[in-house]
């Protein structure tokens, strides 16, 4: 690397109206075009009031393009395309007369506030033409949204003012080596030439291949690797990019003289890493980047996605909690300041549901709703954090809101549909369990869910057909093998019932040596399967087959077992409805258990297994 990129970044200085005193400056606009017909007369236009004189310079336009340039009121100059977009560019500086320069593309656009901020500016600019200005470049994508970073587009005409790099051309180097002040505005230029995907990756080709042959020439040298990979990342191949952001991290001189360019390597390093789906890796990566810039908002931001991703749910609060005490700000970094706001609040409300912080999940969640421009994310977030705290109409309704939306996923209408089925509004409960099966016929929950669906309104045959397709699809599921026990007794089926029975056994490695005389000892056999999950640590299986017991057998010695766990998890009035069923069999059992009964709570629960 040569000794003109040895100094380091200087803290830039905001700029404030009223602060500086100049002179009557002139500006000249420099622009630099081919086949821009379409474009550059509502660019020049946009720009026209604030400057004194417009520079084009056409390297090779097949269509109206300088007609039109000079019909706007500019001097059109021509120069031979090189591969090299600094040629072209210093070769318009060359015709500016004007004390500082504003360059401009065709596919930009300067909105008529923004032109009278460049106006006001205009009469501050110092006459020793010792500052550069920093405009915010607000780059439109149709996919991403407005991505906006600092770019340096106002500066001195002074001899040492050239562009360098054959591609993402800028003058920084050669600025700060003639010690020009840099100013940091919020004068904003909208940029529309990679608003559709396919621009991007035609732009993409383009430059990948003025880099590569800039490489040739110069092999080591970093900033090449790093628009080499940056460019890379945009045709989506992001092992090969990953491998050039290591060739600048890995550079003799970046980490210590250049920190603004390793940092930003690093930072999209673990970005690529995280969409490869390497989380593991990128967590690392930007561990060690904390490590050099503390605090960095963006860095935080990123490593607390990926400790979301990575399910370590309390220090990812940690960290994304911080990143809310640094908020982040426009700087050299291209950003979506409103996707990373949504995404901030997004994956810190997913750290907190997780964390069973459900009151914080759900303040969020919310807030992240309130900056997202597509809200099916946050909806659906919100929406299973209300199922699981029992609030089905609030549930109902964040994922009424979600299926509305065009990216609707199976899941979203199976989830529905459970809110549906918890608020016993079968018809609707129904309609999107099979709206779900339509979209994927081989989605466990939904047909799990409207299995329980038919069995709870006495559809036996239906559920049946629903708790069998899973079992074809995931078998041996232990919780599908109990719905289908019961379901067998209810036909009734009970060679079918004992097959499951033994399968269940099988795969908890007990065995049962009685003979089955009767339902008491049939209810004893289920009972037995809910004793070994208990002994495993798996309540809620154990209360699935005590409550099938106590289906088949009102035994003393299983209600005495099913009773504490109903009460555990909010099934009382499931246990008893199945207490009062199997009492109907047997009602000489009634009486031994009404000690029991006694002491079970009363209290309808509100949620249902």
């Amino acid at each position: 690397m040569s000794k003109r990129h040895n100094k380091q970044l200087r803290r830039i200085t905001p700029f404030s109206p009223g602060v500086l005193r100049g002179g009557k400056a002139k500006i000249s606009l420099c622009m630099i075009v081919k086949n821009e017909a379409a474009n550059i007369t509502d660019s020049l236009n946009s720009i026209r009031a604030a400057v004194d004189e417009m520079i084009v310079v056409d390297t090779g336009s097949e269509d109206a393009t300088a007609v039109l340039a000079e019909q706007a009121g500019a001097k059109v100059f021509r120069f031979p395309w090189t591969n090299d977009f600094s040629a072209a560019r210093n070769e318009s500086i060359r015709h500016a007369t004007g004390d500082y320069i504003l360059w401009q593309d065709a596919d930009d656009r300067m909105e008529a506030l923004e032109t009278r901020k460049i106006m006001q500016l205009k009469t501050m600019l110092p006459s020793e033409k010792n500052r550069a200005y920093y405009l915010v470049v607000q780059n439109e994508s149709a996919e991403d949204g407005t991505i906006c970073f600092s770019q340096l587009r106002l500066f001195p005409n002074i001899g040492s003012a050239r562009f360098e790099w054959p591609i993402h051309e800028q003058l920084y180097n050669n600025l700060k080596i003639a010690d020009v002040e840099l100013m940091k505005t919020d004068i904003a230029v909208r940029h529309t030439g990679n608003f559709h995907a396919e621009d991007v990756v035609r732009k993409s080709k383009r430059n990948l291949e003025i880099i590569e042959a800039s490489l040739a020439q110069d092999p080591e040298n970093p900033v090449l690797h790093f628009q080499a990979a940056r460019t890379l990342a945009n045709l989506q191949k992001h092992e090969a990019a990953l491998e050039h952001m290591r060739m600048v991290m890995s550079h003799g001189e970046v980490r210590h003289r250049h920190r603004q360019l390793y940092l930003e390597a690093g930072i999209l390093s673990g970005r690529y890493l995280s969409e490869m789906g390497k989380t593991q890796e990128a967590e690392k990566m930007l561990r060690e980047l904390d490590g050099y810039f503390p605090n960095h908002p963006l860095v935080h931001f990123y490593l607390g996605e990926n400790l979301v991703k990575n399910e370590k749910y309390g220090e990812a609060i940690e960290v994304l909690k911080q990143t809310l005490e640094t908020p982040l700000e426009i700087g050299f970094f291209p950003v979506n300041l409103n996707a990373l706001g949504f995404q901030h609040y997004y994956y810190l409300g997913i750290a907190y549901h997780q964390s069973k912080e459900y009151e914080l999940a759900k303040v969020m969640l919310e807030k992240s709703l309130n900056l997202s421009t597509d809200p099916t994310l946050s909806l659906q977030a919100l929406g299973l954090l209300a199922l699981q705290q029992g609030h089905y109409a609030a549930a109902a309704d964040y994922y009424e809101r979600v299926v509305k939306n065009h990216t609707a996923e199976d899941g979203h209408y199976s989830n529905l549909g459970l809110a549906y089925r918890r608020l016993n509004q079968f018809a609707k409960a129904e309609a999107n369990f099979l709206k779900a099966l339509g979209m994927n016929p081989e989605r466990p929950e939904a047909l799990v869910n409207l299995g329980h669906l038919y069995r709870e309104n006495g559809d036996y045959p239906k559920a049946l057909n629903c708790f069998s397709q899973v079992d074809k699809l995931e078998p041996g599921m232990p919780d599908v093998q109990l719905a289908l026990g019961e379901l067998y007794f209810r036909i009734p089926d009970f060679d079918a019932l004992l097959k499951v029975c033994e399968t269940l056994l099988a795969s908890l490695n007990c065995s049962w040596e009685q003979t089955l005389d009767g339902m008491q000892d049939l209810g004893q056999l289920v009972a037995t399967l809910g004793d070994a999950w208990i002994a495993q640590e798996r309540p809620i299986l154990g209360w699935l087959a005590y409550r099938l017991s106590v289906l088949i057998y009102p035994a003393v010695e299983v209600l005495e077992k099913a009773g504490p766990l109903a009460r555990r998890f909010g099934e009382m009035k499931n246990l008893l409805d199945v207490l009062q069923e199997s009492l109907g069999r047997f009602p000489q059992e009634l009486e031994p258990v009404q000690k029991i009964l006694k002491e079970i709570e009363t209290t309808p629960a509100a949620v249902r297994v």
